[in-house]
């Protein structure tokens, strides 16, 4: 089956007709010039310089915020508020974001980097752990457990003992004091009783020097700016699902999957805060709408709720409502977000009377560690191995010796069949039965013949504990818990070991147009 996201960064088969331009900087430099005469208002930056500032951020972010006043457009991205950042690749979007910006701008585009904190979401137990290795390359998981069923991640406080226990964790790894020191430290100086915000002061700090403008998703501005968008879904509700649902069917004809499905007679596209929690609205016909508590609410209601400022987007929304305050060039995404946003091209062109921006793909890295590289060399193994180790594992395992036993007992195999077969041909003349007997007995027997095949290879397997003590160190490694590295572990892990220079070593290892997996040695 196509894949949207492969064939979208390929620019080839039918992705590219689902968005309104390719991923190319061409492609931004034609954006920029659509979109010349929007500008960021002076009351956004104004509280981007509050917020910011609040967060201790450089001089050159305010520089850029200035730069944002006077008419700069923007580069964005963004992710969930994370327990330490969540995973790496949210250090890879801001990087991504940064240097496209960068580049736009020697380019003589006039553009600024901006990171999106979705922290109205409230699904917790999506957020609240992380993985970091010990110093014996196991994942260790780090994990914050707070009763806080449907509340958005910036109602969320923590307790002084969770950060007792996150700094506890991080000892327990097991490195030397000198490598956890700047690390503690950082997480001291930047913590925040409220989870968001320490998400936010932590990117802040980890990312200072690189200008990097911070936007709260909850902030009032926002909110404000984006009443129409939430009072266009209400009242336009019929037409826009539509429009949804006419690009989802699209992308299922086309033969592909659909990131995310929905239900065109109940959704809404919005979500309410209602006592400090956020729910789901659901609509019941009618112009009518529930939430989960089984509260009922009119039009009337819910467009009260807009203009207090207690709505907010789904994920088909959530561009949308981003495009209404900054002037943007090009969204940095990842491959589920940009297989996502491959359905909303329709409903925002209703909404915005405008084009998607660019939509580009984040810069994706496997870190290959010095212990690792050498692991590597010894086997052999090459970038394209590392992606099947199994396969590798086994071809040094199923060795020639391996393989002549295992043709011995395809020959004891095979005669054993053939002497049943003319055995229960004879007795069957006996009785018939006896031919159905034969055959069940015959199965028991190839099943022990399989049995012993099974603890001889397993015996076999013991005498290469070493290549399988090594080839778990590089899977644990590069596949923590069998998951992609830069979707696992904490960008924590990489400072503990290698301090900041690791930032700096991903930012030079980067080339922006590269959209494969990039490897980066230490």
């Amino acid at each position: 089956m196509p894949n949207i996201y492969q064939e979208y960064i390929a620019e080839k088969g039918s992705a590219l007709s689902l968005f309104d331009y390719s991923p190319t900087i061409p492609q931004i430099h034609n954006r920029y010039e659509e979109i010349n005469d929007k500008k960021a208002t002076v009351k956004l930056c104004t509280y981007l310089e509050g917020y910011n500032n609040s967060l201790g951020c450089s001089k050159k972010t305010l520089e850029n915020i200035q730069r944002l006043r006077n008419g700069a457009k923007t580069v964005v991205t963004g992710q969930q508020s994370g327990l330490l950042l969540g995973p790496t690749y949210t250090i890879y979007k801001a990087l991504t974001a940064v240097r496209l910006a960068e580049q736009l701008t020697k380019e003589g585009k006039d553009v600024v980097p901006v990171f999106w904190i979705a922290d109205e979401d409230h699904d917790w137990q999506e957020v609240n752990h992380t993985y970091l290795l010990d110093v014996k390359g196991n994942p260790q998981k780090l994990k914050i457990e707070l009763d806080v069923q449907d509340s958005p991640v910036h109602h969320i406080n923590l307790q002084e003992e969770n950060l007792e226990e996150l700094l506890g964790f991080i000892q327990e790894l097991g490195f030397d004091q000198s490598f956890t020191k700047t690390v503690r430290n950082m997480l001291v100086d930047t913590y925040s009783k409220n989870f968001s915000k320490w998400f936010a002061k932590l990117l802040t700090y980890i990312l200072k020097d690189t200008g990097l403008i911070l936007i709260d998703s909850k902030a009032d501005i926002l909110k404000e700016q984006g009443k129409e968008v939430f009072t266009n879904m209400i009242e336009k509700r019929s037409e826009l699902i539509q429009n949804l649902s006419t690009v989802s069917t699209k992308i299922k004809e086309l033969g592909y999957n659909l990131q995310n499905p929905f239900d065109e007679v109940e959704e809404s596209n919005l979500f309410i805060f209602k006592d400090n929690k956020r729910y789901k609205l659901k609509y019941l016909g009618n112009e009518q709408y529930s939430i989960k508590t089984g509260e009922v609410l009119t039009k009337e209601d819910v467009k009260d709720y807009i203009n207090k400022g207690l709505v907010s987007p789904n994920v088909f929304l959530r561009l949308i409502v981003q495009d209404t305050s900054l002037p943007t060039v090009a969204f940095v995404g990842g491959p589920g977000e940009i297989s996502y946003l491959a359905q909303i091209k329709d409903l925002y062109h209703s909404i915005t009377n405008s084009k998607l921006p660019v939509i580009f793909p984040r810069q994706s890295f496997m870190v290959i560690e010095s212990p690792i590289n050498k692991l590597m060399k010894r086997y052999s193994l090459n970038y394209t191995h590392i992606h099947n180790l199994d396969l590798e594992k086994n071809k040094l395992i199923h060795n020639g010796e391996w393989e002549l036993i295992q043709k011995e007992f395809e020959l004891v195999k095979n005669d054993i069949i053939q002497q049943y077969k003319r055995l229960t041909d004879k007795i069957s003349t006996i009785n018939t039965q006896l031919s159905t007997i034969g055959e069940k007995n015959l199965q028991l027997i190839t099943n022990q013949v399989g049995y012993l095949e099974k603890k001889a290879f397993n015996f076999h397997k013991e005498n290469h504990c070493l290549v399988l003590e090594h080839f778990n160190k590089i899977e644990k490694n590069l596949y923590p818990n069998n998951i992609e590295q830069q979707r696992s572990l904490s960008i924590i892990y990489y400072l503990i070991k290698y301090d900041f220079s690791f930032i700096q070593k991903v930012t030079e290892g980067m080339d922006i147009t590269n959209f494969s997996l990039q490897y980066i040695e230490l």
